[in-house]
């Protein structure tokens, strides 16, 4: 196998697969989001921080039952 073979099916897997969330860990039950972290049962959030029950937020941090 060559470097342009592996280039060449690298390539077309990337483009196959599902990609997941961008720069987004510790989520439970939280869809929708992005540049979060540790948020649980939140919707549709981006660049929120250690918050729970949010929806619609952006740029939370610390929150709780927020819309």
């Amino acid at each position: 196998m060559t470097f342009a073979d592996f280039t060449s099916q690298f390539q077309k897997l990337k483009q196959e697969q599902p990609r997941s969330p961008t720069h987004s860990t510790d989520l439970e039950n939280s869809e929708y989001v992005t540049y979060s972290y540790r948020l649980k049962n939140s919707y549709f959030c981006f660049d929120t921080v250690d918050s729970q029950n949010c929806l619609y937020c952006y740029d939370c941090a610390h929150c709780t039952d927020s819309v």
